[in-house]
């Protein structure tokens, strides 16, 4: 029997904040943390937040899938967008 081993995909950001940047943030603001920690967080997050949005109007999805889906990098695009345009919004209306 073999076993088939997935290739893990790395990414290399050109702009933009990586998980050690976010890490280096993080550990001055009093919170110690390394890139893997930083990762681990965020995906714990939006695998909380799909869970509970999903719940939230009523489709079930499985863990496994939630899995998959939380590793794809287009909702980590797609995250980037909405936060980004809710912070353009909030500036706005303060403004």
């Amino acid at each position: 029997m073999s076993l088939e081993r997935k290739k893990k995909k790395y990414i290399t950001i050109s702009s933009g904040t990586d998980f050690r940047k976010i890490a280096k943030i993080m550990t001055k603001a009093g919170f110690k943390m390394n890139h893997a920690t930083s990762r681990n967080v965020l995906m714990s997050a939006m695998k909380n937040l799909l869970c509970k949005t999903t719940t939230s109007i009523g489709l079930k999805i499985s863990e496994e899938k939630i899995e998959e889906i939380v590793k794809d990098n287009s909702i980590h695009d797609a995250l980037a967008d909405i936060l980004f345009a809710a912070h353009k919004k909030e500036k706005n209306d303060n403004n």
